[in-house]
C-alpha cells in the first residue's frame, strides 16, 4: 500500500472513507500499488483518484508493517498543489485538520494512527 499525508498551511488532509473496510472512519489517501508502478507513483495516483488533488511528495514518513495482516503501508508527507479537494466514492467527506484537531478516536487503521502520530511528533 502507498499513501500520502497532504499538508497545507500546517493542516493535514484526511478523508472519511466511503467504502468498506472501515467505512465512515478517517484516513489519508492511500491504496494498493499497481503492477509496473512505483510506490511514489502509487501515492500520487491514489491521492488524485480519492480526493482529486495533485500533490508533490516531500519525505518518507514511515513504513508500517503488520505481519498479522500481511500488509505493508508506505506513507509520504506531501505538499498540496493548486486546486480544491473533492469527494469521491472512496471519500465521502474531506477535511483539513490541525494537529490538535485530529479525530484520534475515529481513525480507520493502525497505519493511519501511526503515520499521523509520526507526523505530529515531527512538527
Amino acid at each position: 500500500m502507498a499513501g500520502a499525508l497532504p499538508v497545507k498551511a500546517g493542516k493535514v488532509l484526511l478523508l472519511r472513507r466511503g467504502i468498506e473496510p472501515m467505512r465512515h472512519l478517517w484516513t489519508f489517501p492511500a491504496g494498493f500499488v499497481e503492477l509496473g508502478e512505483s510506490i511514489e507513483e502509487g501515492a500520487l495516483r491514489e491521492t488524485l483518484e480519492e480526493v482529486g488533488l495533485k500533490i508533490s511528495l516531500k519525505e518518507l514518513m514511515g513504513v508500517y508493517s503488520y505481519p498479522k495482516y500481511g500488509a505493508v503501508t508506505v506513507v509520504y508527507s506531501a505538499r498540496v498543489g493548486r486546486g480544491r479537494p473533492r469527494t469521491s466514492r472512496e471519500a465521502e467527506e474531506i477535511r483539513y485538520f490541525s494537529p490538535i484537531d485530529i479525530p484520534w478516536g475515529e481513525l480507520a487503521f493502525k497505519s493511519t494512527r501511526e503515520a499521523l502520530r509520526d507526523w505530529v511528533e515531527g512538527l
